[in-house]
């Protein structure tokens, strides 16, 4: 199985029923009953702690719910991703990342994280697999070389399927 290196965009939808999340439930359930982890960056946890934290000043989520998703985020991240730190190297790909796709500095730093990765994980014949939601970074991570999906896009399953038969 491919490592998935999975955006905040997309890991959102595990926690908000939206389009994409059959996709997140699914991909879940792969890394569950393969013992498989995916990668993130650090970011990931301060993105989703910003979102909830919007979601419950404007009193969207309630602080029971709040409390429920947040504990939810930090297993998730705990079990099943390997978390990325912030480094130098990263800094200065996000800083070429910016330059060349004008993508918001969150966005930079989310795909350089995998783009740092992506030659760790060539080295021990592994692939990594992009997931984000956000269009402008799908397609920088595409020009990049990365392969990308979208949880909402319509073949996203399928693909999901044919990434794991293919090991």
């Amino acid at each position: 199985m491919p490592t998935f290196y999975v955006d905040t965009s997309a890991l959102a939808k595990r926690y908000q029923e939206e389009e994409g999340s059959p996709f997140m439930d699914q991909l879940f359930a792969l890394f569950e009953a393969q013992g498989n982890k995916g990668a993130a960056s650090f970011l990931t946890f301060l993105e989703l702690l910003a979102m909830l934290r919007r979601l419950l000043k404007g009193q969207r989520l309630n602080q029971a719910s709040y409390n429920r998703l947040l504990a939810d985020i930090l297993r998730d991240l705990d079990t099943y991703f390997s978390v990325s730190p912030l480094n130098t190297s990263i800094l200065t790909k996000s800083a070429q990342v910016i330059t060349n796709h004008a993508l918001k500095a969150p966005d930079a730093i989310q795909l350089a994280t995998a783009l740092e990765l992506e030659p760790v994980l060539q080295q021990l014949s592994q692939r990594l697999v992009f997931i984000a939601a956000d269009e402008d970074l799908l397609t920088a991570a595409a020009q990049e070389g990365l392969e990308a999906i979208s949880p909402s896009e319509k073949t996203a399953l399928r693909r999901l399927r044919q990434l794991t038969k293919n090991r």
